[in-house]
């Protein structure tokens, strides 16, 4: 069993690399990765080796977005789990901490995430996860969608934060692939009315391929760059007496989607 790994040195040194197997520990899974998503955070780990305070000083494997196949399991763990297809959730907390001790594990400030230094993440052959950090998947579902999963999660979490409820308004601002998910998942609660704004016409062309039933368009000024007007993916703007874009009653606030335009 062999297990490979693409691992950063620096910007723009990637290494293919021969890693050992990892053994699952007591209620551990041992997951052979089928696919991984490139987030806006690994591209900023590959192009600058850092991100904020996060800082590769030491080789690090990226990847958090990921899906694989359960091949062995820990202590513990009934083995009727291997050959499970399971999405994977990457931030592993302490469960000891205040926040995890309250049901807020995702709030846990001890949380080891995948591709985060000094924390390897999915772009290898093998990793392990605890148990309930490996979700199945259905048969009706691809590996890739499942490794979208956690950037879906994103989307998710935005638009219960503004409590979307059916016929609601919504500006996502950013068309990159959490903006995309965002819109989705607002569509799918029964938002009727989206308006979505990004820089780069091609985002916007990509949603509305994704999304041909809309109809209609209008502009859209980014502030500090005057003059270069990006298409905005309509809904019905009403009134805005600020002017640059529609008045819309909740907004879905992406942190990926935001990094991930950048490039």
């Amino acid at each position: 069993m062999n297990n490979q790994a693409a691992v950063l040195y620096a910007p723009h040194d990637i290494r293919i690399e021969e890693r050992p197997v990892p053994k699952p520990g007591p209620r551990e899974v041992l997951i052979e990765i089928k696919a991984v998503g490139v987030c806006g955070s690994d591209v900023h780990y590959y192009e600058h080796g850092r991100i904020g305070s996060y800082i590769v000083l030491q080789p690090l494997i990226l990847g958090h977005e990921s899906a694989g196949v359960i091949v062995d399991v820990g202590e513990g763990v009934s083995k009727s789990r291997i050959g499970e297809r399971v999405a994977i959730e990457p931030g592993i907390p302490d469960g000891t901490c205040q926040q995890c001790r309250t049901g807020h594990y995702n709030l846990c400030p001890n949380v080891r995430f995948f591709g985060t230094p000094p924390i390897d993440g999915a772009f290898t052959n093998y990793v392990t996860v605890p148990d309930s950090f490996a979700y199945t998947l259905p048969a009706s579902m691809s590996d890739e969608e499942g490794a979208l999963i956690e950037p879906l999660s994103v989307g998710l979490w935005a638009c219960r934060k503004a409590q979307l409820r059916g016929a609601d308004h919504v500006l996502i601002t950013g068309a990159g692939p959490v903006g995309m998910l965002a819109m989705k998942v607002a569509l799918a609660l029964g938002s009727t009315e989206i308006t979505m704004t990004d820089v780069f016409p091609q985002r916007l062309e990509m949603a509305r391929k994704a999304t041909p039933s809309w109809k209609g368009r209008c502009g859209w000024y980014e502030p500090g760059r005057r003059g270069q007007c990006a298409d905005v993916v309509p809904a019905k703007p009403r009134d805005n007496p600020h002017g640059n874009v529609p008045l819309c009653e909740h907004v879905c606030g992406c942190d990926c989607a935001g990094r991930d335009g950048s490039h």
